[in-house]
C-alpha cells in the first residue's frame, strides 16, 4: 500500500479504509505523516514506516505495530495500551504522556528515546534496547525489563534499580 504514495495520501487512504472496516495496513509508508485525534484501535501496522511522524491523541489501543519503524517519531498523548510493538524501532523517538500500559515491547529499540510521563506499567520490555534512553519521568511499575540492555547514559527514575530488574549493562565506548 505504501509504494508510490505520499504520506498524506496514505494517511487519507488509511483513515477512509479504516472507517470502512479494514484493519490490515501492514508495511504502509507513513513516513513524516501527521496523525491527530483519530481512532485506530486494533489496527495492524506490522512493519509500517512511521519514521519522523507526528502522532497526537491517537487511539492505537491493542494495535499491532510489530517491527514498525518509529525512528524520530513524536508521540504525544498516544494510547498504545495493550499494543504489540515487538521489535519496533523507536530510536530517537519522543514520547510524552503516552500510554503503553500492558504493551508488549519485546526486543524494541528505545535507543536515545525520551519517555516523558509515559506510562509503561505492566509493559513487557524483555530484551529491549534502552541505551541512551531517558526514562526519568516514565511510570514503570510492574514493568518487565528482563534482559533489556542499558548503558551509563540511560536515565531512570531515582528509585529504580536496573540490576534488580534483571537488565543487562552494556559498556559503550564514546570517544
Amino acid at each position: 500500500m505504501g509504494q508510490g504514495f505520499t504520506p498524506e495520501t496514505n494517511v487519507n487512504k488509511l483513515l477512509r479504509l479504516y472507517a470502512d472496516g479494514k484493519r490490515d495496513f501492514q508495511n504502509i509508508n507513513l513516513k513524516q505523516a501527521d496523525l491527530v485525534g483519530v481512532n485506530l484501535s486494533e489496527v495492524d501496522l506490522r512493519g509500517a514506516n512511521l519514521q519522523l511522524s507526528f502522532l497526537e491523541e491517537i487511539d492505537l489501543k491493542g494495535a499491532n505495530l510489530e517491527g514498525a519503524k518509529l525512528v524520530g517519531a513524536l508521540l504525544f498523548e498516544v494510547d498504545l495500551s495493550e499494543a504489540d510493538l515487538t521489535g519496533a524501532d523507536l530510536t530517537e523517538a519522543h514520547l510524552e504522556k503516552a500510554n503503553l500500559q500492558g504493551a508488549t515491547l519485546k526486543g524494541a529499540s528505545f535507543d536515545s528515546a525520551e519517555l516523558l510521563q509515559t506510562n509503561l506499567s505492566s509493559a513487557d520490555l524483555t530484551g529491549a534496547d534502552l541505551s541512551f534512553a531517558r526514562l526519568k519521568e516514565a511510570i514503570i511499575f510492574d514493568t518487565k525489563f528482563q534482559d533489556a540492555c542499558y548503558n551509563r547514559f540511560t536515565k531512570f527514575p531515582q528509585w529504580f534499580d536496573p540490576v534488580s530488574a534483571g537488565m543487562r549493562w552494556i559498556d559503550i565506548d564514546i570517544d
